[in-house]
């Protein structure tokens, strides 16, 4: 077991240094007032990964029984959880998107609109890394620890060349686009890791319904929200979850097995 949990407790490590070296490389290449700016966007992405932690949380037993038992329903286990995590991340990072300059204002004293750039792009990051956790999940279930602390190493290198790179021309919006591209490049190398240990499908027409049913969300936001922020907020959900619907991004059986009927 502690063979086993070396290389994960490394990956933790280098997870938690990938995720504020962007942080301390600004503070020491900027002034602090850049520093507080980036902190306000970046924290929208801090309490948004909650979400897919407490998710995982509950799946990983689950997945690792089925994997232990090579049960054909790990299959149906992956693919469901990816669905999910795209449920709750593409909705929530378009909203973002379109609700940057009134959420900044809402939780941050003024001088600090600068920080809405920076959220827009890492609203991107958000759904990255929720999608990106399942399969990382599977990874651990397959004892393949030692695959993701080469890919943990390599993002936080390169991290540290993109940051060195963009933060002195572009500040903190250059910070935002690096964790775009690192969180791009880890999911794209755990994706293939994951792919290539076990075989399983995923469902692209599922993303371009919830993709469609964003898109609506997010048009609404922008013709309401401008005046009304959460009159917007609220109408914009409604016709998500419409729209959703009618177009079977989640259907009646998703809902019986959610609701127990």
């Amino acid at each position: 077991m502690l063979i086993d949990a070396a290389p994960m407790g490394a990956v933790v490590v280098l997870g938690l240094l990938h995720f504020k070296l962007d942080t301390v490389l600004l503070s020491l290449l900027k002034d602090p007032a850049d520093v507080g700016i980036y902190t306000v966007a970046h924290r929208f992405l801090e309490y948004s990964l909650v979400l897919p932690g407490m998710f995982v949380a509950a799946v990983f037993p689950i997945l690792t029984g089925l994997l232990a038992r090579r049960d054909p329903q790990a299959h149906e286990v992956i693919e469901r959880s990816f669905n999910f995590l795209l449920l709750l991340a593409v909705p929530l990072a378009a909203a973002l998107g379109v609700l940057a300059e009134p959420v900044v204002r809402l939780v941050a004293p003024e001088g600090f609109d600068d920080a809405i750039v920076p959220l827009r792009v890492l609203s991107v990051a958000i759904v990255v890394a929720f999608a990106n956790t399942i399969f990382a999940s599977l990874l651990l279930g397959l004892n393949r620890q030692r695959a993701l602390l080469v890919v943990s190493a390599a993002g936080v290198a390169l991290n540290v060349a993109l940051n060195l790179y963009f933060i002195p021309t572009w500040s903190y919006t250059g910070a935002a686009i690096t964790t775009v591209i690192s969180e791009c490049f880890g999911f794209a190398a755990v994706f293939a890791l994951a792919r290539r240990s076990y075989a399983f499908t995923l469902s692209i027409d599922f993303l371009a319904r919830l993709t469609a049913a964003s898109l609506v969300m997010a048009g609404i936001l922008a013709l309401v929200a401008r005046e009304q922020v959460w009159v917007g907020a609220l109408v914009g959900g409604a016709a998500f979850m419409l729209t959703a619907f009618a177009l079977r991004v989640v259907t009646r059986s998703d809902l019986r097995i959610v609701f127990g009927r």
